[in-house]
């Protein structure tokens, strides 16, 4: 699966936090290293939403609420008791379909996110 627009999406990303920083703090513009402790010191305190734009994440939301009701929790008995029967062509569209979705949407945390925590949930 493609993941280099991630990291395109990632360091333009952190330049706009840079620059936030640095238009706050203009004495630091000659000094790469005060520059980069203030970023560091800022990063934590910054309460970002994931996907601030809100039709992206209802996007997401929709997409992701449409995938839950084929998570294998919500199959349970038969993951358990008929592996071989649960098709995991199901969660391999799901996972490329909403990386296609972030991607599109050049929503890189969003895509991190799910995957991280819930889309492997998917390999039982």
């Amino acid at each position: 699966m493609d993941s280099t627009w991630m990291v395109t999406a990632n360091d333009e990303t952190e330049m706009a936090f840079r620059c936030r920083v640095l238009s706050k703090n203009p004495g630091l513009k000659d000094d790469p290293n005060a520059l980069a402790a203030k970023v560091s010191e800022e990063a934590p305190k910054n309460s970002q939403i994931c996907v601030s734009d809100k039709i992206a994440r209802d996007s997401i939301v929709y997409l992701f609420m449409q995938h839950l009701h084929w998570h294998p929790i919500t199959h349970l008995q038969q993951v358990l008791f008929n592996p071989e029967n649960y098709n995991m062509t199901v969660w391999k569209i799901q996972v490329e379909e909403m990386h296609r979705l972030c991607k599109e949407l050049r929503e890189s945390w969003a895509w991190e996110y799910l995957w991280e925590n819930w889309y492997p949930l998917f390999l039982v």
